[in-house]
């Protein structure tokens, strides 16, 4: 949303922002100034917002925090909070929001003027929608440079429960015998099968590390939009995902599995197609060429028609 803000500021809309007291963990990581280009930035419990259009980033009883004047816009932003049950591994915050969702978002839905989402639910049944997907920079996140000698499956983003970092782990270990190299981009861990790259914040060396794998793992339990898949295709390399929500509503050519024994052939058939040559070449290009309707300024553009209908509505 950052980057979102200070585009449409760029193209002359005055922008602020209106945030919850930022700390992820117990030492605050970053500085929210270093990233809105000198935009406004309001920080605290509770907000009284004077805006032609409010955007929110959806929460049960968020309109307590943010009393916004105007137009309000509901944004969702995580599969949580449609999800019907919550494992305890996702965490107490997704537990809170998926449960508080149905108990009170249908009635507090009701004071806002649109919702976002970047997938359908039944909850918006009655509300005006705008279906807008994230986006990548395309500009970055393209074919560049070889493939490693050796076939390569890559594990991109934080590894947790959610990110289905169990599910690789486990497929790792299972194909270990194959001549197949399993890396890892997101943090640091310490696995005698598994490469870890650290955390990458350069998004140039992020697009090569795309670029030299031969297909992208991401067996995802809950997403947001599938940004980490839709960089790998962009760069030209195959994923393997599940069937989520979010990864469906992308109508993209993803490879689909729901277990070990389909996640593991599906790598094979991949790991075939790479030896055969063109086949994979062919299936590289169709996967960056997919993608490109998820360009930065296309989205943007889309977010800017919103806004200005939700206000003239």
């Amino acid at each position: 949303m950052c980057e979102l803000g200070v585009e449409l500021a760029n193209r002359g809309h005055e922008v602020e922002f209106y945030a919850l007291p930022f700390m992820m963990g117990a030492k605050r990581k970053l500085d929210p100034h270093e990233v809105i280009g000198g935009l406004p930035y309001h920080e605290g419990w509770t907000h009284k917002v004077r805006a032609d259009a409010a955007y929110t980033f959806y929460h049960p009883l968020s309109s307590l925090n943010f009393r916004a004047t105007g137009k309000k816009i509901a944004s969702f932003h995580s599969q949580a909070f449609f999800m019907r049950s919550v494992n305890t591994s996702y965490g107490l915050a997704p537990m809170l929001a998926s449960y508080g969702t149905r108990l009170i978002g249908p009635l507090e839905l009701k004071t806002f003027d649109a919702i976002h989402s970047h997938y359908p639910q039944p909850l918006f049944r009655n509300h005006k929608t705008y279906m807008i997907p994230g986006w990548v920079d395309t500009n970055v996140f393209r074919p560049r440079g070889p493939k490693h000698d050796e076939f390569t499956v890559l594990f991109s983003g934080r590894a947790l429960w959610q990110k289905g970092w169990d599910i690789y782990v486990q497929l790792a270990r299972r194909m270990r015998n194959l001549g197949i190299r399993f890396q890892y981009v997101g943090g640091a861990v310490k696995d005698d099968i598994i490469h870890s790259l650290g955390f990458q914040s350069n998004m140039l060396a992020l697009s090569r590390i795309y670029n030299e794998s031969h297909v992208l793992m991401d067996p995802v339990r809950a997403d947001t939009f599938g940004r980490v898949a839709i960089e790998s295709m962009a760069c030209g390399t195959p994923v393997v995902t599940t069937p989520s929500l979010s990864h469906v509503g992308l109508k993209l050519p993803f490879v689909f599995g729901n277990t070990l024994d389909e996640y593991e052939a599906s790598i094979l058939r991949l790991k075939d197609l790479w030896e055969s040559g063109q086949p994979y070449r062919k299936l590289s290009q169709d996967c960056s060429h997919s993608v490109e309707g998820f360009g930065f300024d296309k989205t943007v553009t889309e977010y800017e028609k919103m806004f200005y209908e939700v206000v003239a509505s």
